[in-house]
């Protein structure tokens, strides 16, 4: 489960960092529209960051079986929306 810890940190460190581009870089160069799907995919990059955190942190009381495909699924799903929608822009 620490290797899920270490991912969800640099899931959150990204979603700051592509936050702050965003807010600073990209709001003079984006349309109002990418701006707002830019601002939910860094959103979303964070709140999954939080849940991966949450779900290794449950790891360390339940039994790693139960937890190891939701919290991949997440990093997969997270992976896809966050990372397309982030590109795409």
């Amino acid at each position: 489960m620490k290797g899920y810890i270490t991912i969800a940190s640099l899931f959150a460190a990204l979603a700051i960092l592509f936050g702050a581009f965003g807010s600073h870089t990209l709001k003079e160069r984006l349309s109002a529209q990418s701006l707002e799907v830019y601002d939910i995919a860094t959103r979303y990059l964070m709140f999954h960051a939080l849940g991966i955190f949450l779900i290794a942190l449950l790891g360390f009381q339940l039994p790693k079986e139960f937890l190891e495909t939701p919290v991949n699924m997440m990093i997969v799903g997270t992976s896809i929306f966050s990372g397309l929608s982030l590109i795409h822009i």
